[in-house]
């Protein structure tokens, strides 16, 4: 096989893997490939079936069907230790009575490496993750984000093909988890390892990803890049999922070209871009980003809008959203101010108005509704 060939076999395959509980499925069908040196994320709810398929893709558990290849081979009744991937948890599983060398270098020693050597190695795998002056210091002297970086380390010493992670940022706090996002992507791109990554925080997965696997109840609802997932979503779920959105009932009253009057007998009404095909009567979900809206005095003749009152309005530092409701019914909705923007003005009980683009409201079957 030619080098230019070797190359354009994906790191990972999986391919139609399934896997059961008696009558439910934790994981149905699911198949998606990872070009090599990628970051892949899989995000979504707790117990849509993410942390299942990562441990099939290790082999901690056995599929009931399909197939898991790695870089061309198939891991079929290949044991945890012989796959060329390695795993790091949430809890990290550092050895606390072993110097962050001995962590390190553990996995080599353990395939029959030397010891200097193993150091060697240890010791270039810490500088890689940002610790050079580890190496005999107890895991106890190191902070979360430090142990992080030695868990990091200990995987990518080994070489693997493969370094899948179980949500490693879930027990670190905001502001070390916001920074250990940068570094766990500038770590890949440094390294060229391919990382598979689970998460249910989108955040996580919008700012590292190459691409985002967005799973809900056992199967991929949507694959793409996160600003594809962000900006053209594939199903309510991933509307409702991906970034912050109002959404609201109703049902299609009118259709013209690729867009759908919705209608609520409230006495909203809007337009919006039809997501997927839409037949008149038909109930719907009517989706709106708060970061879409303009909040003006007066109405834009040039966009559609509302008359709204304002309810609420909620600072949290570099954000302000202002909660306002449609001025002729219950209809209320999110809107997110710029930081530049006239925030003082925005009183409760202040009548206003909002303005938005008609391709930025989004239109969906509402399938729980007839």
């Amino acid at each position: 096989m030619t080098r230019t060939d070797v190359s354009a076999v994906p790191d990972l395959e999986v391919c139609a893997l399934s896997k059961r509980y008696g009558s439910f499925c934790a994981v149905d069908e699911v198949g998606f490939a990872v070009p090599r040196g990628s970051f892949f994320s899989i995000l979504g709810p707790s117990g849509c079936g993410k942390t299942t398929l990562l441990r099939m893709i290790a082999g901690f558990l056995e599929p009931d069907s399909g197939d898991i290849r790695v870089r061309g081979r198939s891991m079929r009744g290949v044991p945890p230790n012989r796959r060329p991937t390695h795993m790091v948890f949430q809890h990290l599983a550092l050895f606390p009575m072993m110097s962050v060398g001995d962590n390190v270098a553990y996995g080599l020693r353990r395939r029959g490496m030397s010891r200097r050597a193993a150091r060697d190695k240890a010791a270039a795998a810490l500088a890689r993750v940002g610790l050079p002056d580890s190496l005999d210091k107890h895991i106890d002297q190191l902070s979360g984000g430090q142990k992080q970086r030695v868990a990091l380390a200990r995987a990518l010493v080994l070489e693997p093909a493969l370094l899948l992670l179980d949500e490693p940022l879930g027990a670190l706090d905001l502001k070390l988890r916001e920074h250990m996002k940068l570094e766990l992507k500038q770590l890949q791109a440094h390294v060229g390892t391919t990382f598979v990554y689970i998460t249910h925080d989108q955040s996580e997965a919008l700012v590292m990803s190459d691409q985002v696997a967005v799973m809900n109840r056992g199967r991929f609802e949507q694959v793409g890049t996160p600003q594809e997932l962000y900006f053209a979503p594939s199903s309510a779920f991933v509307a409702s999922f991906i970034g912050h959105n109002n959404r609201l009932a109703a049902r299609v009253a009118e259709r013209r070209g690729d867009s759908v009057l919705l209608h609520h007998p409230d006495g909203w009404q809007a337009w919006a871009r039809a997501m997927q095909p839409l037949k008149t009567g038909q109930a719907a979900w009517w989706f709106l980003r708060p970061e879409a809206i303009e909040l003006r005095e007066d109405p834009c003749p040039q966009r559609p809008g509302w008359p709204v009152q304002v309810q609420t309005v909620l600072f949290d530092g570099g954000n302000t959203t202002v909660v306002v409701r449609h001025a002729h019914s219950n209809a209320e909705l999110r809107v997110a101010l710029p930081m530049n923007g006239d925030w003082q003005s925005w009183t409760p009980g202040r009548a206003l108005h909002i303005a938005w683009r008609t391709e930025h409201a989004w239109a969906f079957a509402r399938e729980d509704t007839p």
